[in-house]
């Protein structure tokens, strides 16, 4: 088993910030989103960021869909900011692990069988698209058991290229 603790700040936590939203058609059919996060979070009396926690994010969506045309398409890039961990190493030394900053694309198209009353829908989408490894948290603990100070470092990856297929009806 794993010994686990989970432990909040013990000071004040200061977080401010600013989300930015810009949703805007080009003509009929091209659409861009586009959002931008500034997120600053730290203990009281610190300048330092709290780990985990990006101060920049964003995504930025361009769709096609013409109206009464049976195909439409989006493409979504998605960037998480540069952050890092602190953790214990491997040989129980107190480490600090960079990560983040990743563009993450996705990609989607549908097809419409009914295009005037669009009741029909058959969409693909594939989330990162360009199989980018990345990784989304670091950490570390002690196995149960095992002779101290050793401990394992384990990453959480972000998911691979995945595809998914799905119909929607729409009443």
């Amino acid at each position: 088993g794993f010994d686990t603790v989970f432990i909040n700040s013990d000071a004040k936590v200061k977080m401010s910030g600013i989300e930015l939203l810009l949703r805007t058609s080009f003509t009929d059919a091209l659409a861009v989103d586009a959002s931008y996060m500034y997120s600053r979070e730290r203990n009281a009396g610190s300048d330092t960021q709290l780990a985990n926690r990006p101060k920049n994010s964003g995504k930025l969506g361009l769709t096609w869909e013409q109206p009464g045309m049976p195909f439409g398409a989006s493409l979504a890039l998605k960037y998480g900011g540069s952050t890092y961990a602190s953790f214990q190493s491997a040989s129980n030394t107190p480490t600090t692990e960079v990560y983040g900053d990743d563009v993450i694309a996705n990609l989607g198209v549908q097809w419409y069988p009914d295009p005037m009353s669009r009741h029909h829908r058959v969409s693909l989408r594939v989330e990162n698209l360009l199989d980018t490894g990345y990784v989304t948290r670091i950490r570390s603990t002690r196995l149960t058991g095992s002779p101290p100070p050793t401990r394992l470092v384990y990453r959480n990856l972000g998911a691979p290229r995945t595809g998914y297929l799905n119909y929607t009806y729409q009443f």
